[in-house]
């Protein structure tokens, strides 16, 4: 990549960064601020199961506007939009598990390809 030309990553970045910040403000209008739980892993942990099984209940919605029963005879059609705007919603408590852990968008990318290296090292190794 020549120089006059600028990173992609940043800009990936900076969006990341808008949407915890949409995040902590929507949290805040909801008075739920659990990254004031500091160091606390014990309430930690407990704000991360309660936004977990948040996470859990809108991934089963996902599950219930696609054919996951292949035993049913008569599948439904599935509705595009209403399977992202679910996913979606598994946003929203993703980004709030960002927040309690107090992950930054940098730390975020630097882990995910960490981790996308092991993956992709245990598939080369038949894993």
């Amino acid at each position: 990549m020549s120089q006059d030309q600028p990173s992609k990553v940043p800009v990936v970045g900076d969006r990341l960064s808008q949407l915890l910040a949409h995040q902590r403000d929507f949290m805040r209008l909801l008075r739920w601020e659990p990254w004031h739980l500091g160091k606390d892993t014990l309430d930690r942990g407990q704000a991360t199961k309660d936004t977990a099984f948040a996470l859990m209940s809108e991934l089963h919605e996902v599950m219930g506007e696609v054919n996951w029963k292949p035993w049913k005879k008569t599948p439904k059609v599935v509705d595009e939009q209403k399977v992202k705007e679910e996913l979606i919603d598994c946003v929203f408590f993703l980004l709030e598990l960002l927040l309690i852990w107090g992950f930054q968008p940098s730390e975020l990318f630097r882990m995910y390809e960490e981790k996308l290296r092991v993956n992709i090292d245990r598939q080369n190794s038949g894993y």
